[in-house]
């Protein structure tokens, strides 16, 4: 390479890190799949968006009594995000008050202050009006819009949907490490 590639290549490396540079980005996480595991707790088929169990779908059974959502499992990205922080901000569809305050207890047994927003259905669009400009949101939803500020957290049932991905732990903590504040 020559010398001038190289400085070519130095200063695009500075301007894309000065980027990253924002002090004032928040990055936020859903809730259900991203950090508790519903799959997990209902023994569901990751594959299919709308899995049934014993002829009910997910938000049936858990309208039922959601004093369920204190007791599902955390998904293999929690220490990850308690490593990145002990104060997430939490951006979930959680339409019911009771589904709220129990999310909330849910949180609090992992993280020392979460702040949350809480959207109503509908809400991919209402998500992605809450993010500022270079916020970013871990979500799993299939039909998050099509976003820059989106990362993907993967599951079977959103395999066809295309962005930026994070399949794995080792995926989230290298996505978290870039996004940390400086």
């Amino acid at each position: 390479m020559t010398r001038k590639q190289l400085d070519f290549i130095y200063a695009l490396a500075l301007y894309i890190v000065e980027k990253l540079k924002d002090p004032d980005r928040r990055v936020y996480f859903d809730v259900d799949g991203v950090l508790r595991d519903i799959v997990a707790y209902y023994d569901t088929d990751d594959d299919s968006w709308g899995s049934l169990v014993a002829g009910k779908s997910i938000y049936e059974l858990i309208t039922e009594d959601f004093s369920q959502l204190e007791e599902m499992p955390d998904t293999v990205f929690v220490p990850s995000v308690q490593q990145f922080t002990d104060s997430p901000y939490i951006l979930s569809t959680q339409i019911e008050l009771p589904a709220q305050d129990a999310t909330m207890r849910w949180l609090a047994r992992r993280f020392a202050s979460p702040h949350a927003i809480f959207v109503g259905e509908g809400s991919y669009n209402s998500k992605n009006m809450i993010l500022e400009k270079n916020d970013r949101i871990f979500d799993d939803h299939p039909k998050f819009p099509e976003s820059n500020k989106l990362i993907i957290v993967g599951h079977g049932y959103n395999k066809d949907k295309p962005g930026f991905r994070v399949d794995t732990v080792a995926e989230m903590e290298g996505a978290l490490d870039v996004l940390q504040p400086w």
